[in-house]
C-alpha cells in the first residue's frame, strides 16, 4: 500500500475520532467551536494543491459539517 494512503486512512480516522468527540461541542456553540482541523502535509508552496487534497480528505471523512 502506497505510503500516501496509509497516511489518508491514518489521518481520515483521527479527523473523525476527534469529531466524534467534539461533536457535542459544536452543537452547543451552534457551529462556534467544536471543529477539528488538518494541515495538508506536502503542499505549503501550492494553494491549488492544498486545495484538491483538503477536498479529497473531505470527502473522504464523508460528514454532515
Amino acid at each position: 500500500m502506497p505510503a500516501e494512503e496509509i497516511y489518508s486512512r491514518i489521518a481520515i480516522a483521527d479527523i473523525a475520532e476527534a469529531a466524534d468527540i467534539l461533536h457535542s461541542v459544536y452543537e452547543a456553540t451552534d457551529a462556534g467551536d467544536g471543529y477539528v482541523s488538518l494541515e495538508v502535509p506536502g503542499l505549503a508552496e501550492d494553494a491549488d494543491g492544498t486545495v484538491r487534497e483538503a477536498l479529497r480528505l473531505w470527502k473522504l471523512l464523508d460528514r454532515r459539517t
